[in-house]
């Protein structure tokens, strides 16, 4: 190979690394590559099918009819802001984390505060 080759295969990967900077920050990066390296030590430990159970049960039939209805609701309002001129396809990395970190984490507290809610009315209502 000629110097030139070895520079020019250098300089893409350096392209390709600038673009995926310009999408995602170093700290997403890095909460990706310790994604990439939890599952894979799940993938190749003892806990592998206990964690293909957690899958299956999290994609239930009745848990997936409320993840439409929140995707749903979240395509209504990105569409919404979008006509509203105030969303635009280069926040669609945000919203996408935004649908996957804070609504669920509402989704399950909101399940939450309605099993402290009945255990109220059962302890003090006769």
């Amino acid at each position: 190979m000629t110097y030139l080759q070895v520079t020019s295969k250098f300089d893409s990967k350096t392209r390709k690394m600038e673009t995926l900077q310009t999408v995602f920050s170093n700290r997403e990066i890095a909460y990706g590559f310790w994604v990439i390296i939890i599952v894979l030590i799940i993938l190749a430990s003892k806990v592998y099918s206990s964690f293909v159970n957690v899958i299956k049960n999290f994609f239930a039939s009745k848990l997936t009819a409320i993840y439409i209805c929140m995707l749903l609701y979240t395509i209504i309002e990105v569409w919404i802001i979008y006509k509203m001129k105030l969303w635009n396809l280069s926040l669609i990395k945000d919203t996408t984390l935004w649908f996957v970190t804070f609504s669920f984490l509402t989704l399950f507290n909101m399940t939450i505060r309605n099993l402290y809610l009945l255990l109220y009315c059962l302890i003090f209502e006769p």
